[in-house]
């Protein structure tokens, strides 16, 4: 098995900081203070196998958690996570992964 690769982003201006990084990548763990939760939606659509992981999320848009748990279900089959302190996660290495209880 080849593994899976993990892209953690931090202080970057936004989604072109690591475009060339993307493609390959089995998830991503993105500062939503950094990048803009529209946009990673965006991403969910250019790469349909990327499990993608939002933390940090600022202050107003905690009141729709909720609408954007439904967006992700919706539009991406659930591949964009809402992080929260002590979730876990189980990276399998086919890149496939499952947010453990």
């Amino acid at each position: 098995a080849q593994g899976c690769t993990l892209l953690v982003t931090s202080d970057i201006a936004g989604m072109e900081d690591i475009a060339e990084q993307l493609p390959g990548i089995d998830a991503l763990v993105a500062d939503s203070t950094h990048v803009p939760i529209t946009e990673l939606f965006a991403l969910a659509t250019k790469h349909p196998r990327l499990g993608m992981f939002c933390t940090h999320i600022p202050p107003e848009l905690e009141p729709q958690l909720a609408a954007l748990k439904l967006r992700s279900k919706s539009e991406c089959d659930g591949r964009l996570v809402v992080a929260h302190d002590g979730m876990k996660v189980s990276m399998e290495t086919d890149g496939t992964w499952r947010q453990e209880a």
